[in-house]
């Protein structure tokens, strides 16, 4: 009806019928189609972050494993409560904390994801592009866990139960194979031209600005 004339085809088929399609992610975390990947977009430098008081014990020796706000917060603190980690929370929680769990609103990733052994998340692109441009393994609980899953850099879960992230995160702490294709997707993630790439696809069809 906006342009006067009728579609050309299904509408959730536009992606094939546009001028060019970008992707903001790598090959290793999508799935064949249409576009080029250029990988993200939002490479600004990390902001200056104050630490929280207990951040020595981040340097304890002890395996840190990062639950990312958008994570199943609770159940994740739970399962992994009385374990051999250290529990660092993205987030303000409410109540008392198992010992071994540390917890800030804002956190200084890129001081804390070289320290961490592994990331619980909800799926957020920006967590797990974050996580695996240091070579973290993930396990995600939400609609990214399959590609990430698919990459073999991490572990999805249906639900985000105590046992279950607990049973995960173990999972991805003991076998080394996890790290290894978080390190890979990394590397495509680093060498993924970003906004650049975008610049050149916008480029191609208007010309330089």
């Amino acid at each position: 009806e906006a342009t006067g004339r009728p579609p050309a085809g299904p509408v959730l088929d536009w992606p094939a019928r546009a001028d060019a399609a970008v992707r903001f992610t790598v090959p290793a975390l999508d799935y064949p189609g249409v576009g080029r990947f250029v990988g993200p977009v939002g490479r600004d430098a990390a902001p200056e972050v104050p630490l929280p008081d207990w951040w020595a014990d981040v340097d304890s020796g002890r395996p840190v494993v990062h639950v990312a706000e958008d994570a199943p917060v609770a159940p994740a603190v739970a399962g992994l409560a009385g374990s051999e980690v250290l529990v660092v929370v993205g987030s303000a929680v409410a109540g008392l904390l198992p010992p071994n769990t540390r917890a800030a609103p804002v956190l200084p990733y890129d001081k804390l994801l070289p320290r961490t052994s592994a990331v619980v998340t909800g799926g957020d692109w920006a967590v797990v592009h974050h996580a695996l441009e240091h070579g973290v393994p993930l396990v995600v609980t939400g609609r990214a866990g399959a590609r990430v899953a698919r990459s073999g850099a991490g572990i999805a879960l249906r639900g985000g139960g105590p046992r279950a992230v607990a049973r995960a995160v173990r999972a991805v702490l003991s076998n080394p194979r996890y790290r290894a294709a978080s390190e890979a997707v990394g590397a495509q993630l680093a060498a993924a031209p970003g906004l650049a790439g975008l610049t050149e696809v916008l480029d191609a069809l208007v010309g330089p600005r």
